[in-house]
Parts: structure tokens; C-alpha cells; sequence
């Protein structure tokens, strides 16, 4: 089980100086269960997807995900699923894609 839960009901910023490429990535990985990225501004990462997630089960909600140097948000097929819930998030000025499934 593994989570990122910033700020509650205000957006907290996670890497929030730079331009884009300034940092990697945030990874939710495979094997891991029950995780969550919530009410968080996640900006100016360098690879291939801001956000990488390979977990079984995760909750994404009331997110912002921009100036990303490639996509902001990228799925492994491995997550899609009935456990996978993307809610009430923005995705802007990303290089490649807001959101996808790889």
C-alpha cells in the first residue's frame, strides 16, 4: 500500500520550480495496492510521464498536472481495471499527452 496524499482540501505542490525537465518522475509501482494521488500540483517533470502507474489499484482525484515535458499522466495496461478511478483532475501544457494508457 503506498500513497501520496498532499494538502488535504488545498492544492499542495509537489516540484513546483523549474521548466520543464527540471525533475524525473513519481512512479506508482507495480505491486503495490490501494494507492492515491489527491488534491496536488504536479509540474515541470522531464520523463517520459509525470506520473507512472503500474499499481493494480489507485485513486487519482482533484489533481493538476501541467508544463510536463512529455505526458502528464501515463497507465500501465496492467491498471485498467475496475479498481482504477481518475476524478475531477486537470491536465494542461503537457508535451505529449495529459492522460493516456500505455
Amino acid at each position: 500500500n503506498s500513497s501520496i496524499l498532499c494538502g488535504g482540501e488545498d492544492f499542495a505542490r509537489v516540484y513546483t520550480t523549474g521548466a520543464p525537465s527540471h525533475w524525473g518522475r513519481l512512479g506508482l509501482l507495480a505491486g503495490s495496492s490501494n494507492s492515491s494521488l489527491k488534491h496536488t500540483v504536479v509540474e515541470y517533470a522531464s520523463a517520459s510521464a509525470a506520473i507512472a502507474a503500474a499499481t493494480t489499484s489507485f485513486t487519482f482525484s482533484n489533481n493538476v498536472v501541467r508544463h510536463n515535458l512529455q505526458s502528464g499522466l501515463v497507465i500501465s495496461p496492467a491498471s485498467v481495471g475496475p479498481a482504477v478511478a481518475l476524478l475531477d483532475s486537470e491536465f494542461s501544457d503537457n508535451g505529449v499527452h495529459g492522460a493516456t494508457i500505455d
